[in-house]
C-alpha cells in the first residue's frame, strides 16, 4: 500500500506540488504537529498497526507518544513495547541452536 504521512506546515497543495511522485492518489495523510500523526499515535508497529485497522477492519485505540517526555523517559516508555520482541528473539536464537 502507498501510503505517505507528511509532517509539515506547508499546506496540502504545496506538499502535493513538492512530492507529487511520491504520493498516489489519495494514499497520503498531513499533519501539522508530530503528535496528530500516525506514527506518534502507533508508534511501536506503526505499519501493522495501519494495516490492521484500515485493511483488516480491527480498530485500534491509539497509544501515543507522550506528550513533553525527555529522551530517557521515551525510552522507558517504550520499553514495554520491546520485550515481547526480545523474548521471541531469545526464543527463536535458542530453537535455532538446538
Amino acid at each position: 500500500m502507498e501510503q505517505t504521512c507528511f509532517i509539515t506546515i506547508q499546506n496540502e497543495d504545496e506538499v502535493l506540488a513538492n512530492f507529487d511522485k511520491f504520493v498516489h492518489t489519495h494514499h497520503y495523510e498531513i499533519n501539522s504537529n508530530f503528535y496528530d500523526s500516525w506514527i506518534a499515535r502507533h508508534p511501536r508497529r506503526t505499519g501493522e498497526a495501519w494495516w490492521n485497522q484500515y485493511l483488516e477492519c480491527k480498530f485500534l485505540p491509539d497509544n501515543p507518544v507522550p506528550k513533553n517526555a525527555t529522551f530517557p523517559e521515551l525510552w522507558g516508555w517504550l520499553q514495554p513495547f520491546k520485550e515481547p520482541e526480545r523474548l521471541f528473539e531469545l526464543k527463536k536464537t535458542n530453537s535455532d541452536s538446538s
